[in-house]
């Protein structure tokens, strides 16, 4: 079977358009061709396979022309012509089919062998005029290869061609993807930078996509897959399976030391937090697991937890030894004072206050009292103990003392009075700040009345225990301002002459005087 072509050749006037037909055992091939202003000769070639070209070929051609100006005999003539000659030469062996090939290791192209076609016309030869040789390095994609199959004098006889097709069937290599591995979920790998390498393509863009996460809480698999594909369309795939697991506990921020404080001074609540490699959402559980203390006294163990998602326990302990080594404090003992002996102030009210005994009760003690007639001195002591046994004792002294005279009350003031009137000493008494067994002295110092005239001088005295002594006096000045009275004069009568009484015996008294000598005058 050989691959035979036909070299026909077409003459066209102005505006002619012309259709060829050619058959070949029932395979048709039409030409069409059309020129416009002048005139042209067209070469076509027609390909077809043939075991018997003698047989293969018919002459029978079927022409049309729309230009009545050309006979058409002239054409018909000229085109047999043609085609006995070349009918009469159509010698090419091995024409190759077209065929494609892979390219070369690590290369975009590849070394093509292949079968030259060769000639039976006596003298003639085949000339490469299009593609490349066997042997020799073709490119990527399709190639044609053209071989003219030509006589001595260079013409052309027939043509071979063939197309060869250099295949990229290679896939491209992914470089820098990670081998699959286990990490803690702190510790996921960064996302790494993959790269590619191709024989052919050098503009390559690797695709990335996360298939697969199931990680929650800290444990799962991630799943990463890069792709590439070349201009060839040849793809290599690639994943990373990371197994994350959380084998790491958590960890307590802020749990104190262990400490000794006074049992006021247990410090509070501290706030304790915690950290994880996964776990983002921690709660701390905080516990007092034990509590001994009494009175002030004992020990507090605080318990503070952390569990993460993953079920890694992290428990970290306080220990507080509480102790009470502070006595409580007196609260209102008052200070030594000197005092008069009315003033003795009332016993105050003391309490106290310790750092940890709530439940104090105060002691009093009238510890000595030297008082006697108003002086002396007084020792009071108030006391406390709390539950530690610690204890404080404060006194006051009091001195007593009586600078204050007594004061006596009653003692009446001067007064000027008729002799008459002169008034019973008065009832008088006597207060002190100190001595209640008062007794007042009286004495009358001085009376110079005579005849309801004079003055008199009364005087009161008081001395107290303390020797304090206060003296008072009242003068009374006495006069005689009212005139006696007659008693006996009798009244103006009228009388006979022999009836004229004898004179009346009259009297007289007198608010002071009583001596008194009535006068009589008959005037």
């Amino acid at each position: 079977m050989k691959k035979i072509t036909l070299i026909i050749i077409v003459f066209f006037g102005t505006s002619q358009l012309f259709f060829s037909t050619y058959i070949f055992r029932g395979i048709t091939e039409t030409i069409a061709t059309k020129t416009e202003g002048y005139k042209a000769i067209r070469s076509q070639f027609v390909s077809f396979f043939s075991s018997d070209i003698l047989n293969d070929l018919k002459s029978s051609v079927n022409k049309k022309s729309e230009n009545k100006d050309i006979p058409p005999s002239e054409t018909q003539t000229d085109f047999e012509n043609h085609l006995l000659k070349n009918s009469l030469n159509l010698g090419i062996s091995n024409c190759p089919s077209d065929f494609s090939i892979d390219t070369d290791p690590d290369s975009c192209d590849a070394i093509v062998n292949y079968t030259v076609p060769t000639t039976d016309i006596l003298g003639g030869s085949m000339v490469l005029v299009s593609g490349f040789g066997s042997g020799n390095l073709f490119p990527l994609g399709e190639t044609e290869v053209i071989y003219e199959e030509r006589d001595a004098d260079d013409n052309i006889l027939g043509t071979c061609s063939f197309t060869v097709t250099v295949v990229d069937s290679v896939a491209p290599i992914l470089i820098g993807v990670p081998a699959d591995t286990t990490v803690e979920c702190d510790a996921i790998p960064a996302l790494p930078t993959v790269t590619a390498t191709d024989n052919c393509d050098t503009t390559l863009s690797v695709d990335f996509t996360e298939i697969s996460n199931t990680v929650v809480d800290g444990v799962g698999t991630i799943v990463r897959q890069w792709s590439i594909t070349d201009n060839g369309g040849n793809t290599t795939t690639e994943t990373q399976t990371i197994s994350v697991v959380d084998s790491t506990a958590p960890a307590l921020i802020g749990v104190p030391a262990d400490i000794t404080v006074e049992c006021d001074a247990i410090p509070a609540l501290p706030t304790v937090t915690a950290t994880d490699n996964c776990d983002t959402t921690l709660s701390v559980d905080f516990t007092e697991t034990s509590n001994t203390v009494v009175d002030g006294v004992g020990t507090i163990v605080r318990q503070w937890s952390i569990t993460d998602n993953a079920g890694n326990t992290t428990t970290e302990t306080q220990t507080i030894n509480v102790v009470d080594g502070t006595a409580p404090e007196l609260v209102g003992v008052p200070a030594d004072t000197t005092v008069e002996c009315d003033a003795i102030p009332a016993l105050p009210t003391v309490t106290a206050t310790d750092n940890c005994d709530t439940t104090l009760s105060v002691n009093y003690t009238e510890i000595s009292n030297t008082v006697v007639d108003g002086v002396g001195t007084i020792v009071r002591q108030w006391s406390i103990t709390d539950n530690g046994g610690n204890t404080t004792t404060q006194t006051q002294t009091i001195t007593v003392v009586d600078g204050t005279a007594p004061e006596l009350v009653g003692v009446p003031a001067d007064i000027t009075v008729e002799c008459d009137a002169i008034p019973a000493p008065a009832t008088v008494t006597a207060t002190d700040n100190c001595d209640t067994t008062l007794s007042v002295n009286y004495s009358e110092t001085s009376n110079s009345v005579v005849d309801g005239v004079g003055t008199i001088v009364r005087q009161w005295s008081i001395t107290d225990n303390g020797g304090n002594t206060t003296t008072e006096t009242q003068t009374i000045t006495v006069v005689d301002n009212t005139a006696p009275e007659l008693v006996g004069v009798p009244a103006d009568i009228t009388v006979e002459c022999d009836a004229i009484p004898a004179p009346a015996t009259v009297t007289a008294t007198d608010n002071c005087d009583t001596t008194l000598s009535v006068n009589y005058t008959e005037t």
